[in-house]
């Protein structure tokens, strides 16, 4: 019996983006049985063209992050019983054989199954690196001859996901709202036994991954920062560390450090969010939206189109 499919997009103020993604799903030598639309309060006419739009299951919901906008699309998809839950966010998308690619790997069971991530503006080079015999791959040519890479994926972004998966082990949790999610659900995946693997004949197009290391905070950045900060003692939690909250303390100690050395701009407000995200993680706070932020309550309401 042919498996059946649901892709999943979470978007958020990327009308233009978007139109690009859900067109080359709809371009796919193999189509999914369903696409579903999770659209997180967007306010540049998203909901509008949605609407308009046929063959598409659409979900309006206020802004809760990437997380909680991946943990109700798989949620709605796995309710209407489909077998593999395909995942992307808007600012991504997958190349026609993309999926037909995926559903031809050979598997002996359930598995998370990911698209190559290449960079939009440069398809020779991976948006985001991939770890392989313990060293990072940042090109297609590094991987030339490997029809796959085991144990290291660029997860929502083209993942597939068998529906077991989230039998075992639930959804994304909601509460992280952006920035390792993604990696702490598949790190819960791993530790149950279901194997990471990326499909290096499936391609997906995302922009590049932007690191900023050692320099100065761009101030619409420093709310993301508090998601960081935070979250990373959830990823702590699932890799089974031992002593999380030691490691964690010392993670953040060295952010501190890391602040005080390399921030020019706005410095107490940064130490602050810093603070903050940790005694929220000890206190095990996860539920805090942009503009319950204290640290920087005075930037939000200032740049509503954060929250």
């Amino acid at each position: 019996m042919t498996s059946t499919v649901a892709a999943v997009v979470v978007t958020y103020n990327r009308l233009e983006l978007l139109k690009v993604c859900i067109e080359a799903l709809h371009r796919q030598t193999r189509l999914p049985e369903a696409i579903l639309v999770v659209n997180n309060g967007s306010t540049d006419g998203t909901e509008q063209w949605l609407e308009r739009q046929s063959g598409l299951l659409v979900f309006h919901q206020t802004n809760s992050g990437g997380a909680g906008g991946f943990h109700r699309g798989m949620i709605e998809a796995c309710k209407r019983g489909y077998d593999w839950v395909w995942v992307m966010d808007d600012d991504g998308f997958p190349h026609p054989q993309s999926l037909a690619k995926l559903m031809a790997f050979p598997r002996m069971g359930p598995c998370i199954l990911n698209s190559l991530v290449v960079a939009k503006e440069n398809p020779t080079r991976l948006a985001f690196s991939l770890r392989f015999n313990d060293h990072l791959i940042t090109t297609l040519e590094e991987i030339e001859g490997l029809n796959a890479v085991f144990g290291s994926i660029n997860p929502f972004n083209g993942t597939l996901i068998a529906r077991e998966v989230f039998g075992k082990i639930g959804y994304p949790l909601k509460e992280m709202f952006i920035w390792g999610d993604e990696t702490e659900f598949c790190l819960r995946a791993l530790h149950n036994g279901f194997p990471l693997i990326t499909v290096t004949d499936s391609l997906f197009s995302h922009p590049s991954a932007k690191e900023v290391v050692n320099q100065d905070w761009n101030p619409e950045i420093i709310w993301r920062k508090y998601y960081g900060f935070r979250n990373h003692s959830l990823l702590l939690r699932s890799s089974r560390t031992r002593l999380y909250k030691l490691q964690y303390t010392k993670y953040m100690i060295n952010e501190l450090i890391q602040i005080y050395k390399y921030q020019k701009s706005m410095k107490r407000v940064k130490f602050l969010v810093a603070l903050e995200a940790y005694l929220d993680a000890l206190t095990n706070n996860f539920n805090k939206k942009p503009y319950h932020i204290r640290s920087i309550s005075r930037i939000i309401s200032s740049r509503p189109k954060i929250n």
